[in-house]
């Protein structure tokens, strides 16, 4: 990774319950991910799914 400012990383934070932390974390185990990695791929996957809807 380099320094580049210009290719900085958005962030996207938000409150999940302890129940969720612990679930999403069960999911990413299980797909051998890091939990970071799969909630930014779950959120990427949800962001297209109803980006799709809206289309129809």
């Amino acid at each position: 990774m380099s320094n580049n400012p210009s290719a900085t990383t958005q962030v996207i934070s938000f409150r999940v319950t302890n129940e969720m932390y612990n679930t999403l974390l069960r999911r990413a185990k299980k797909q051998e991910l890091k939990l970071s990695d799969y909630v930014r791929s779950k959120v990427i996957w949800d962001a297209k799914r109803s980006h799709k809807k809206k289309e129809e």
